[in-house]
């Protein structure tokens, strides 16, 4: 009996597999199966000497190698797996495949297996239109369209409906029974005057916090691709023009501030700060748990560079924590012998910018909104800060080394059971030490001083996150 389902595994002439995945594709493998209840097999070689029928999930480095010689019906049963952005598009449109799976959404199957909502499959319009209950929207290339689908748990059991659906056979049952639909709670849904090029942004998920203070994800509503960070308070700017100049911050490195727009919603009067959104996702959304002083130290050096052309504009930065620093996967040098090879290219994460404007943002209310928490559980902000003190570098150093406590530790270093417990802790020094270089625990040590003018310089913070990086 031929199998369903083959995963390809493209081998390169003279070279070694392009995406191997290790056990990663022995898991999707496995996961596939189980969904299909039929074999699921894999194949280490050329498009075209892959199984005569069937959908291929082919893992390749580059479509334009991986497709040479393989006739329009083959190419019609390909799914691209782990495709990049900027080529997917363009492979789609060029070679009439059956669809491509971002390589984003195929790291976050790898790394959660299990995701609130199926979603990021590109696939063929009359196939897409097949599968009953699913939502879809247009993807700019022709005939394909971006597919989610509440009922289906994650982006293996969608792949496994599109494959039956392919095949003009019945999809698979639904891991979820249809759920209502739920009406978003404000903002998520707004629509915003962004303003230039950018017109109009919807707000699409919380990032922190909730609508008296919270800091939140939108997408540009006629380029989805493009990210917005929007800041949400209520009544923020009766001293907004005395305090906008405060934000300017240089070019490289911080978010763009777009622009300020008010909202009125049931009696009540929000002011939005929307920023233009780096590429990636939150630094804890990549890497949730401990990672070494090694590689953290490699992630924040650019961080701190940047930080430092702003400290000699004479600009303090105040709102940098690990929720607002941004991250995405790039290919890494060489030497990064610690990084695990991902689809056979070696990946590290870098920093792809930081929106760094909340806090100074919410502080412009007017009055206080007493009775509302934080936009954030957890404190990075320097005891000065909380103390209602004019922060100095020295406040931006404290931020820092706390948002390295929290990469290497893998957990916030602040801890306690209310705000008060942790505000305390800040105030106190009282963070959570943890195994590790000597280098790490002597610098976090020096930068986490209650007293400003202990703790040390943003050169010496630099200079000594160099050294981790190093070793």
């Amino acid at each position: 009996m031929a199998a369903e389902v083959t995963i390809v595994v493209v081998r390169e002439q003279g070279g070694p597999d392009r995406a191997s995945g290790g056990d990663r594709l022995d898991e999707l493998q496995a996961e596939l199966a189980g969904r299909l209840g039929s074999p699921v097999e894999v194949f280490h070689g050329r498009i075209a000497e892959a199984p005569a029928s069937g959908a291929l999930l082919v893992f390749c480095g580059s479509l334009a190698e991986a497709m040479t010689d393989v006739p329009p019906e083959v190419a019609a049963r390909v799914i691209w797996m782990a495709a990049s952005r900027t080529h997917m598009r363009e492979g789609l449109e060029r070679y009439g495949l059956l669809g491509a799976v971002e390589r984003f959404r195929y790291v976050l199957w790898v790394r959660a297996r299990s995701q609130e909502r199926a979603h990021g499959l590109h696939v063929r319009g009359d196939v897409a239109g097949g599968l009953a209950g699913a939502s879809a929207r247009t993807d700019a290339a022709a005939g394909y369209v971006v597919l989610s689908d509440a009922r289906y748990r994650d982006l293996v059991s969608l792949i496994a409906a599109i494959v039956r659906v392919a095949d003009g056979r019945p999809a698979p049952a639904p891991d979820r029974p249809p759920e209502p639909e739920v009406v978003p709670a404000f903002p998520i849904g707004q629509v915003l005057e962004a303003g230039g090029e950018w017109g109009q942004v919807r707000i699409v998920r919380a990032i922190g916090g909730g609508p008296e203070r919270g800091v939140y994800e939108a997408r540009r509503v006629a380029r989805e691709e493009q990210r917005a960070i929007v800041t949400l308070g209520l009544r923020q700017t009766a001293a907004w023009e005395r305090t906008r100049g405060e934000l300017e911050l240089p070019a490289e490195g911080f978010a763009p501030l777009l622009g300020v727009v008010r909202i009125e919603r049931e009696g009540s009067e929000y002011d939005a700060m929307i920023e233009a959104g780096p590429g990636g996702v939150p630094l804890p959304e990549l890497l949730p748990g401990p990672i070494s002083a090694w590689q953290a130290a490699r992630i924040l050096l650019p961080v701190v560079g940047w930080v430092a052309a702003a400290h000699r504009q004479g600009r303090v930065v105040v709102g940098l924590r690990p929720e607002t620093v941004f991250v995405a996967y790039s290919v890494a040098e060489p030497d990064d012998g610690e990084i695990v090879s991902q689809w056979g290219l070696r990946a590290r994460p870098r920093p792809t910018g930081v929106v760094p404007r909340f806090e100074r943002f919410l502080a412009t209310a007017g009055r206080p909104c007493h009775g509302v928490g934080p936009a954030f559980e957890s404190l990075y902000l320097a005891p000065e800060v909380l103390a209602g003190r004019a922060p100095g570098p020295a406040a931006d150093v404290f931020s820092l080394a706390a948002i390295l406590a929290r990469m290497t530790l893998g957990a916030d270093p602040f801890p306690g059971a209310t705000l008060i417990d942790r505000v305390t802790a800040v105030m106190a020094g009282a963070w959570t030490r943890h195994a590790g270089p000597d280098g790490l625990a002597a610098l976090l040590t020096a930068a986490l001083e209650p007293e400003p003018g202990a703790r040390v310089r943003l050169w010496e913070l630099e200079a000594r996150l160099a050294d981790l990086a190093a070793l």
